[in-house]
């Protein structure tokens, strides 16, 4: 008996009385011999080297030529044929070959004696004699019956030598004994045993073993046995295989012969449904039941033990699908990227990483594919005991990912499950990377280069700090395959909290400023989607100092891309500080330095953007605790990335201004700011102005702000040279500050002086006063009283502003202060007006402010002034008078829903002249109705008025300009026209006046709209009709000249509804007068041959003729006769096919001919006639069968002749390819003309 155990890469052999008789290294290919004395006692272990030939023992011992002998040894060449076997001298047949195993067959003519094997020049014996004996046959099996059952089914197994000798014959199914019933030499009986498992069926003698050839298949409890189809083996890691039901309820029974040391997965394929599974244990214990279906067709099997699974499929109706099983591969550390892809939609695929506790490793997808989609498919990851460790999205137009998997803290076997897209094709196609972090020490100020040549793989470089040092960690040279890719740099602190992280994809520096704690510090290197990549790093100590108040500029530079620069400075209570940065310099860029000051407690107190082209910029640090505060200085984040500057601290400088003195100002230090102080009343108006500014750097703007005594801010300016900040009625009494900081904390010089102000009112008459000021910037102030609803005009005039045209701005405050109106007013105008709806009772005060250019100075008057207020009556013409500037108009007229008036304005008088005046129209509820403008005259239209009540002209001078102007409300010109009555007439009676009327149209309905006799005293110009729909949408238009006499639309196919037409006149005209009449579309059917004798006798009338025609036919469509009254105009004949498609169009004013040549679709045809402007119109109409025929090649000539002029002739022929032939036209007649006739031939593609 001969049997093996795997134990610590060693096999054991034992013979048949149990002992072990050898034992092999199978690492090193040694092996030891135990050799016994005839009772069984060890006498000695004999040592083989590796690679020396032996045999330990082969089986069976005993048997008849041709019994199968198997050699269990050592040295065997795995070539059969170099291996020589001979029984007691007769040569052996070798049926395989192995270096630890020979199979082979007992020869004829054997005799008892001993075994040999020689192998090239060594020969050895078997460790016995084989007894050659022709009664020992071993067993064989020709049947089992049935293949299937359940515990307790009788099976039986027909063949020969199954019963040598009583008691002698075992049978095991699987590995368990089943007990024999009837037995003899052909037939075996016997029960499946309880808790027996599928597998093989063996029957063993004292001569030797059978197998069967097939698996019984030990159905579980609670399935049908009726239901369930033997599928046989499923083998691992072969092609898939096609699986079949052919009935409801059937069951197919797979065997799955595992190895007990890898995960394996199912993948099915082509599924028309839904497929439940079941998987048991060999001892039949159900392991595991699920169902996969078409979205999820992949199923990921537990870890299997040793020896011959069941698998029962169970579809939910009948259907065939692929199925193969197949190993999980297993990632390793060191090995090639791994090609992983799915053959079928929604499969998904499982991979093994073997995993040592404490490991850092990271997994790279890389090469993704995922046909027809964008969207990602996702990649998780499981600890060995099956939980979720962590999961990501890959997305192919990343090219793949990567997941990080830091510090492992369980030993084992995880698992990687990649799920396809929800979308697309839903296929996969990638590598797969499993890598080791790196690991880099790092020394300050010494340079290091980091190489990551696997994708996912990640980086850990080491550095030791001391609490309170400043390190600036940079990044440089970086490149990633695929290029142009982030990495990510996470610095963790000795306790493994964050300190800090940072991207790029180029080059980077993270600045570690006062570091929290001693210790070992990390950075974690992590390419965004698992790229390969390379950098040059380095640990750069830090840049760090101090600055005084007062003292000297503290000067600092950096030589890092991205390295900050720290300082500090101590603050007394309550100071006021200016920290100004001089002498800015930023290689390569013009990009921002930003700057960064915190408070004693670490909390940010401010911070600015500084710039090299300003040379520098500064911070206000005002009224400041005591303590000490640090500042950081970050690079910019282009160019070299490096910064120089020198940093000075200034105290603020403190100024008293006295009313109307100038007062000399210089701040000598950079970043320096002053404090300029005055005491007013409340009440008291003043002028702040700045003058002879100058600043080094040139040219740079001051701001000013005034604060209240409060403390609050008050106004705000700045300046490059001078400026004024009017201060009108001061709120307040106390001392107010003006705060003086040059923009880039420039040094600077200037004049101060603190100006009286100049303010006024208005006179019974209507003046508000006339102001001249002088000093630049000045405002002028004045107010006046009114009363809640009053309507006021405010006119400035005489506007003058010395240097300038730049207007002037005015400013109308409420009471309350807040701003009712403005109005922006310009010294070429001579002024400008306000117009005034108080909202309140009260004082309303006005600020006029001068312009920003010239020498900012102005003078003007000013009115105040209350609307006329006028009621207008239809046809009654009101003469208005504007006799003040800024005084307006209100005109009011009762009017009814529904009205339609017009407007008019005309024999104006403007001062100054050729200026505009607005008109505006609100309704009944105040809202806008419509507005015009003129500076001659104005005609309103005001059709279909949208309520009852009284309505309002408001007329305004556009500058408030006097002016003098006859207004006149007119009744609307309006109608109805009945469609097929007799023409209406329509006249306005001024200039601008529209025309208004309406129809009414049935379902579906045809129609022409014609105006004729159209007038437009004064202008060529064209009238433009308008037709509106009955929803009010536009419909058509069309332009209309009275040198036409009119014109027309057609309205085909409408629907059911009112519908109205506005005419406009033409600019210029005096007025406008036509006849407006509205005709159903002449409906005729034309027959071929038939003339029809057309007559369309109302203006703008068209007709539609119809007839039916053939695929293929050719007609002449023929125009004679045709007179159109007014005489001489063209009427347009327009053929559409029976989809309303266009077929073709022609014009004529006398005869026509379209030629209708192989028409392309059966069906009704249409011709639409439409007499240009509308005329009436008579002609002759004629549809003609047309000239078509085919000609053969060789054959008799075709004869043509046409009925009527311009009527074209066709005829086919049929040609070969390559064809070679002469087209002849003879005997043409072309009856009244010696000109040519045009012949064309097209190809078949035509």
């Amino acid at each position: 008996m001969v049997s093996g155990s795997l134990a610590l890469a060693a096999r054991y052999v034992y013979d048949d009385n149990g002992r072990l008789v050898v034992m092999v290294n199978e690492q090193s290919g040694e092996s030891a011999r135990y050799v016994y004395d005839k009772v069984g006692n060890l006498l000695k272990i004999e040592r083989l080297v590796a690679g020396q030939i032996a045999v330990f023992s082969f089986v069976p011992a005993r048997g008849a030529a041709g019994v199968e002998v198997t050699i269990q040894g050592q040295g065997f060449s795995a070539t059969a044929a170099d291996n020589v076997v001979r029984f007691n001298g007769a040569a052996a047949t070798v049926v395989s070959a192995a270096l630890t195993e020979l199979k082979v067959l007992v020869p004829v003519g054997a005799s008892t004696g001993p075994l040999t094997v020689t192998v090239g020049a060594q020969t050895v014996t078997g460790p016995a004699d084989f007894v050659v004996d022709e009664d020992a046959q071993p067993p064989q099996i020709a049947s089992v019956t049935p293949l299937i059952g359940v515990a307790g089914t009788q099976v039986t197994v027909t063949g020969q030598h199954l019963y040598p000798a009583p008691d002698l014959t075992r049978v095991l199914l699987g590995d368990r004994i089943a007990m024999p019933g009837t037995s003899s030499q052909t037939q075996l009986t016997f029960p499946v045993p309880t808790r027996a498992g599928t597998g093989k069926i063996t029957v063993s003698t004292p001569y030797g073993s059978a197998q069967s050839a097939d698996e019984f298949v030990v159905v579980p409890a609670g399935v049908n046995v009726a239901d369930v189809v033997n599928g046989g083996r499923l083998t691992l890691d072969a092609a898939p295989r096609t699986v079949t039901t052919s009935q409801s309820g059937q069951v197919v029974a797979l065997l799955l012969d595992s190895n007990g040391r890898d995960l394996t997965s199912l993948q099915l394929a082509e599924l028309a449904g839904s497929v439940s599974y079941s998987l048991y244990a060999p001892d039949n214990r159900l392991l595991i039941s699920n169902s996969v279906s078409a979205t999820a067709p992949s199923a990921h099997l537990p870890r299997l033990g040793v020896g011959l699974h069941l698998l029962l499929l169970k579809p939910s109706a009948p259907m065939a699908w692929n199925l193969n099983w197949e190993k999980n591969v297993a990632l390793t550390t060191q090995a090639d990227p791994l090609a992983v892809t799915t053959a079928g939609a929604y499969q998904s695929k499982r991979l093994v990483i073997n995993v040592g506790a404490g490991d850092n490793l990271g997994v790279g997808l890389s090469n993704l594919l995922t046909p027809g989609s964008t969207s990602s498919m996702q990649i998780t990851v499981y600890r060995p005991d099956g939980s979720q460790l962590t999961y990501d999205y890959c997305y192919a137009s990343n090219g793949g990912c990567d997941l990080n998997l830091p510090n492992l803290g369980i030993a084992g076997p995880y698992t990687l499950l990649l799920m396809p897209t929800s979308d697309g094709q839903r296929l996969l196609s990638l590598k797969a990377t499993l890598s080791a972090d790196i690991v880099l020490p790092l020394s300050a100020d010494a340079p290091a280069s980091l190489a990551l040549p696997r994708r996912g793989q990640n980086g850990r470089l080491t550095f030791a700090a001391q609490a309170g040092e400043t390190y600036a960690f940079n990044v440089a040279s970086q490149s990633t395959e695929p290029a142009n890719r982030d990495i990510y740099y996470t610095v963790y602190k000795p306790d493994g909290g964050v300190l800090q992280q940072g991207s790029t994809k180029a080059g980077l520096t993270l600045n570690l400023a006062r570091l929290p704690a001693s210790g070992g510090y990390q950075i974690y290197v992590d390419p965004i989607y698992g790229e390969i990549a390379t950098a040059q790093l380095g640990l750069v100590s830090g840049e760090t100092g101090e600055v005084l108040p007062g003292q000297g500029s503290g000067e600092f530079a950096t030589t890092t891309p991205g390295q900050n620069i720290y300082f500090n400075f101590t603050a007394g209570q309550g100071a006021n500080l200016g920290l100004g940065f001089s002498d800015l310099l930023t290689p390569g860029t013009t990009s921002a330095v930003y700057v960064y000051v915190y408070r004693p407690d670490g909390s940010q107190l401010t911070y600015e953007y500084c710039y090299s082209e300003y040379g520098g910029c500064d911070l206000n640090l005002i009224n400041l605790p005591a303590g000490d505060y640090s500042v950081v200085v970050n690079p910019p984040s282009g160019g070299d990335r490096t910064v120089a500057f020198n940093a000075t601290l200034s105290a603020d400088a403190i100024v008293a201004l006295p009313a109307d003195t100038a007062v000399p100002v210089a701040l000598d230090r950079r970043g320096q700011n002053a404090r300029l102080s005055f005491a007013a009343q409340a009440g008291q108006t003043r002028a702040f102005n700045v003058s002879a500014q100058t600043t080094t750097p040139a040219n740079r703007d001051v701001y000013y702000t005034v604060y209240k005594p409060d403390g609050t801010m008050l106004q705000q300016g700045n300046t490059r040279g001078a400026l004024t900040l009017n201060l009108p009625n001061l709120p307040a009494s106390g001392d107010y500050v003006v705060f003086m900081d040059p923009s880039q904390g420039e040094t600077v010089a200037a004049q101060i002086k603190l100006v009286s102000g100049m303010v006024g009112g208005p006179d019974p008459g209507g003046s508000l006063g006339e102001f001249e000021t002088q000093t630049p910037g000045q405002n002028v102030y004045f107010s006046f009283p009114a009363e809640q609803g009053d309507h006021l005009g405010i006119g400035l005039s005489d506007l003058v502003t010395p240097g300038t045209t730049s207007s002037v701005s005015v400013n109308v405050y409420r009471p309350d202060g807040i701003r009712l109106t403005y109005e922006y007013c310009s010294a070429s105008e001579g002024g400008c007006d306000l117009n005034l709806t108080i909202p309140v009772d009260g004082t309303y005060n006005v600020t006029v402010m001068p312009p920003g250019s010239g020498a900012q100075t102005m003078s003007f008057k000013a009115t105040l002034s209350t609307d006329q207020a006028v009621t207008l009556a239809i046809n009654s013409p009101l003469n208005l008078d504007l006799t003040k500037r800024g005084e307006n108009a209100r005109l009011s007229f009762a009017g009814e829903a529904g009205q339609t008036f017009a407007l008019t304005a005309s024999g104006r008088t403007i001062v100054p002249t050729d200026r505009y005046i607005y008109y505006t129209v609100y309704k009944p509820d105040g809202t806008l109705l419509q507005q015009g403008y003129s500076n001659v005259g104005v005609t309103m239209n005001l059709r279909n008025l949208p309520l009852t009540g009284d309505y309002l002209l408001f007329v305004d001078p556009n500058y408030g300009e006097t002016a003098k102007v006859q207004v006149a409300l007119l009744p609307g010109e309006t109608g109805d026209v009945q469609v097929g009555s007799e023409p209406r007439n329509f006249a306005t009676q001024a200039a601008g006046q529209n025309v208004y009327f309406s129809f009414i149209a049935e379902q579906g309905a045809n129609l022409g709209l014609a105006l004729s006799d159209l007038l437009t005293p004064g202008s060529t110009g064209s009238a433009t009709m308008y037709v509106y729909r009955p929803d009010g949408t536009q419909l058509v238009y069309d332009y209309c000249y009275a040198s036409d006499n009119g014109c027309e639309l057609n309205l085909p196919d409408l629907v059911a509804g009112n519908y109205t037409v506005m005419v406009v006149p033409p600019s210029g005209a005096a007025s406008m007068s036509f006849k407006a009449v509205v005709s159903v579309d002449l409906m005729a059917n034309l027959s071929v041959g038939t003339p029809l004798e057309l007559v369309l006798d109302h203006r703008g009338q068209n007709a539609r003729l119809r007839f039916a025609a053939e695929a293929g036919q050719t007609f002449a469509f023929n125009v004679a006769d045709q007179i159109s009254e007014p005489t001489g105009r063209r009427v347009y004949y327009t053929v559409y096919k029976p989809d309303g498609a266009l077929l073709k169009q022609g014009s004529t004013d006398t005869w026509l001919t379209l030629n209708l040549d192989d028409l392309p679709v059966s069906g009704d045809y249409l011709v639409f006639v439409d007499p240009r402007y509308g005329e009436k119109a008579k002609a002759r109409l004629t549809l003609l069968s047309g000239q078509s025929q085919t000609i053969q090649p060789g054959g008799d000539p075709g004869s043509v002749l046409t009925q009527a002029a311009g009527q074209n002739a066709y005829f086919t022929f049929t040609a070969t390819q390559g064809a070679d032939l002469g087209l002849g036209i003879t005997d043409l007649v072309t009856p009244g003309t010696a000109s040519s006739i045009m012949v064309s031939v097209y190809r078949p593609d035509g």
